[in-house]
């Protein structure tokens, strides 16, 4: 299997869809955990939306360190992170 580029730019289209779908029930959830109102809600609410952005920074930045390193070094050096 020849892994190009174009590879890891649609695993993490589907990654994207994958959180799409999820965070919506995670902020139903924690929105019944915790009472209305109070501090502790509005920072575990703050840290979600703060942590999506974030890992999607960081998956941005891997994705470009292992198509940049596969290309250079061959092809499927990197299978072994996907398996």
């Amino acid at each position: 299997m020849h892994i190009t580029p174009s590879f890891f730019i649609v695993c993490r289209a589907f990654q994207g869809f994958g959180i799409k779908f999820i965070l919506p029930n995670v902020m139903g959830i924690v929105g019944n955990i915790y009472l209305p109102g109070t501090q502790k809600k509005n920072m575990v609410i703050s840290l979600i939306g703060a942590c999506a952005h974030i890992g999607a920074t960081y998956g941005m930045f891997w994705l470009g360190l292992i198509v940049h390193y596969s290309s250079t070094i061959g092809p499927g050096h990197f299978m072994h992170i996907l398996y």
